[in-house]
């Protein structure tokens, strides 16, 4: 299923900032086109709520429409206060706004320092569960509309189990059945400048036919052959984090109960 929440979890989750989640965004296309607000309205929403905010227009900002941000100067401060010597060592600011107006402008490389201080800074991340399906020598991949490589998956729905999510995923992005096996190392990936979610990758065993279905959710699949696998594939990228967790897979066995995590 979509990743993408309902539209009053998706205010909700954006405008409420604290202790918890001291900084979020949300991109300028997105409070217009889908929660039908005007920027001075939504604005006004974040400091009603006690929190400061800033906007920053297209040409301010690595988000493609601009962007708005939500933030708590006294939570925001103390996680900056934590990380105080990364962000010396790599010149950047402590103050609150001058951190966010940073965070805004630049989209750092995955194996980047800083992407811990950005992450602990948007904390309270959601959770996707994904599926390495491995069949006969060659990885299960889907092509998403960011036109990257994605692994079979999704959010799971409040209180269902992660491996019946994952089953249910997988059957309804590409008609699969699949077993669920043993769970690899999660992951903080940066889907978007800023957004982050937890990736809690397991290893999968296909019952039944190989032949996809695929769902309006992605853009194309791809049966890759292991030998294949690389950071870009027939130019399309792989997030490093579902090449760790295919690597991983293949190495692993497939009972939940071999490994303890």
């Amino acid at each position: 299923m979509s990743d993408v929440p309902d539209l009053d979890h998706l205010l909700s989750e954006h405008a409420n900032v604290g202790p918890s989640k001291p900084m979020s965004y949300l991109p300028i296309s997105t409070i217009e086109r889908l929660l039908g607000m005007t920027i001075a309205d939504y604005a006004r929403l974040i400091e009603q709520r006690g929190s400061s905010c800033v906007v920053f227009a297209e040409t301010e900002t690595c988000i493609k429409s601009g962007a708005v941000y939500a933030y708590s100067k006294i939570d925001l401060a103390r996680v900056l206060v934590r990380h105080s010597f990364l962000l010396a060592e790599h010149s950047w600011p402590e103050a609150p706004a001058e951190f966010v107006r940073k965070v805004a402008q630049e989209w750092l490389d995955e194996d980047n320092p800083l992407k811990r201080v950005i992450g602990a800074a948007f904390g309270d991340h959601p959770i996707s569960i994904k599926g390495v399906l491995i069949n006969q020598d060659r990885v299960l991949l889907l092509l998403n509309e960011r036109d990257e490589w994605d692994l079979p998956g999704g959010r799971p729905d409040p209180g269902e189990d992660h491996r019946a999510a994952l089953k249910r995923e997988v059957r309804e992005e590409t008609g699969l059945e699949v077993e669920v096996g043993a769970a690899l190392d999660e992951h903080l990936f940066e889907v978007l400048p800023g957004r982050f979610v937890r990736i809690l990758p397991f290893a999968c065993r296909l019952v039944g036919g190989s032949d996809v279905v695929l769902s309006h959710e992605h853009l194309g699949t791809r049966w890759l052959p292991l030998g294949e696998l690389g950071e870009t594939i027939a130019g399309h990228r792989l997030p490093a984090c579902y090449l760790e967790a295919i690597r991983q897979a293949i190495d692993q066995p497939l009972s939940p109960s071999a490994r303890v995590v």
